[in-house]
């Protein structure tokens, strides 16, 4: 991390709280925050963390449909680039050939790492004010925790070994090494659990104070929902990289524990889950201009595939469907070319919205399903699994799995799991491409996929993470050496 990140942290605050004029309810946090009186009172204290989900919302590549949908989708077999669009960035995404020499990768590295000086400033801050609302501080904190969680599991998932940045002081940032993945993950753990001790269990509004009413709900500010939805993921992430079974049995609690919650989360019909506030939202992003749907602008095609938007959904992906299944018709659509129909992501409906009807979804219940199954799986709890993921091909109308078919290994099943992951997730937040990775199944789907990609080449394991960009090595000699094949 650069020296010149001093000091980032207000310019952030600044320019993130500049960025919108609303956030739910309140108006832009204030622009004239100071080292001594952010921590001083709640509005400004809160205004920190509001300011990190304006600037996620904001169409960056914190954001899905601008950055990690995008670019995985491109990495792995969801998306096709349209050949007008073979230049840059998304070409080398496209492609799997993405270069540590040029910085055209995805900004995630810089970005992640800038934002998470913001969160620690928040965590130092918050831990040693004593002025603010006990109940205040207790959320802000918690959502501090959330946060460099989040961006952390991220980082780790694109690039493996990384810094862990839990400090704001740029000096120790500027120097720090990459850590072993496992050692990311516990930090992520243990700030998962701090965010789960501190969080509201309910929806709180933009003062981090008042709960909403029930049934009128914002969900845009993580609760302990959040922390525990994204819990329930790391421990299984973090189960298939140790292969210790205790890692299943916390993911299945976790994700238990929210679909028990029945007061607050049910899953939703087919054409209202990516509505804002809707029952299977665990945790969502309100757009900053909400005449600026990033999922929708990048992925519905009003035209051929061109420069702003230049993918249409895989072969791979359209054939992955069963015959009947209702998720692909009610969330793709096709748009008829010259020559050609493509077929676009359509879970998003509204290129710019000003009704506000839809929210970024970052958690929602079906991933909770999903998870429950698969780590059920993994403890040989074939039937309860089976059950969970009937849950889901119910709602797509699909035929429910034979609970006492003896053709179904624990093998098949997980199998199984992984295809309706593919089916139920696709281009959101990266699922498919970590999926892919974390599964080990990696190798197999995209030696196949590449060559329709990139003819003439043979997929390279390596290229499974990103590379570090040159330049942040050259000032950080400890980020040396980079990862393999880069």
């Amino acid at each position: 991390m650069k020296s010149s990140y001093q000091g980032v942290l207000f310019i952030l605050i600044v320019l993130m709280g500049a960025s919108c004029e609303k956030f739910v309810e309140v108006q832009a946090p204030s622009t004239s925050l100071t080292a001594l009186n952010t921590y001083s009172n709640d509005a400004t204290a809160a205004s920190v963390l509001t300011g990190v989900y304006s600037y996620m919302g904001d169409g960056g590549v914190c954001t899905g449909g601008a950055g990690i949908s995008l670019s995985s989708g491109l990495s792995a077999d969801e998306l096709t680039l349209s050949a007008g669009a073979f230049f840059g960035r998304n070409q080398q995404l496209y492609q799997n050939n993405l270069s540590s020499m040029v910085d055209l990768s995805p900004s995630y590295w810089q970005d992640y790492y800038k934002t998470l000086l913001t969160v620690n400033s928040a965590i130092e801050g918050l831990t040693a004010s004593s002025s603010l609302t006990p109940a205040v501080r207790m959320q802000l904190l918690g959502e501090a925790y959330f946060l460099r969680a989040f961006f952390h599991f991220y980082l780790v998932n694109f690039y493996g070994k990384v810094p862990l940045m839990i400090s704001s002081d740029w000096r120790v940032n500027a120097v720090t090494a990459r850590m072993p993945i496992g050692d990311v993950y516990q930090q992520i753990i243990y700030d998962l659990k701090n965010a789960e001790e501190l969080l509201s269990d309910k929806y709180v509004m933009a003062n981090a104070l008042t709960i909403y009413p029930a049934g009128s709900e914002e969900r845009v500010r993580p609760n302990k929902w959040a922390a525990a939805a994204l819990l329930a993921r790391v421990y299984l992430y973090y189960g298939n990289l140790t292969g210790d079974a205790n890692n299943y049995a916390s993911a299945e609690a976790q994700a238990t524990s929210i679909i028990n919650n029945n007061a607050l989360f049910g899953l939703s019909t087919l054409d209202q889950v990516f509505k804002k506030n809707n029952l299977e939202a665990i945790w969502q992003i309100q757009y900053v201009n909400p005449d600026y749907n990033t999922e929708a602008f990048h992925f519905i095609l009003t035209d051929e595939p061109n420069f702003t938007c230049p993918t249409y959904i895989s072969d791979f992906l359209m054939n992955a469907f069963e015959p009947g299944d209702r998720r692909k018709t009610e969330w793709i659509k096709g748009f008829t070319g010259s020559t050609t129909t493509y077929y676009y992501p359509f879970k998003y409906q509204q290129k710019t919205d000003p009704n506000n009807s839809e929210y970024l979804m970052v958690f929602r219940l079906a991933e909770q399903y999903l998870i429950r199954a698969e780590v059920k799986a993994k403890q040989n709890k074939i039937a309860e699994a089976i059950t969970d993921l009937d849950k889901l091909r119910d709602r797509a109308e699909l035929p429910l799995l034979a609970v006492t078919d003896p053709g179904i290994t624990q093998a098949a099943l997980l199998d199984t799991i992984l295809h309706e992951r593919q089916v139920e997730l696709f281009t959101e937040w990266g699922h498919r491409w970590f999926d892919l990775k974390r599964t080990g199944e990696i190798d197999g789907v995209m030696s196949t996929v590449l060559p329709t990609k990139r003819p003439g080449f043979i997929w390279n394991t390596n290229w499974q993470l990103y590379p570090l960009f040159q330049g942040e090595i050259k000032l950080n000699p400890n980020l040396h050496p980079n990862n393999p094949g880069y």
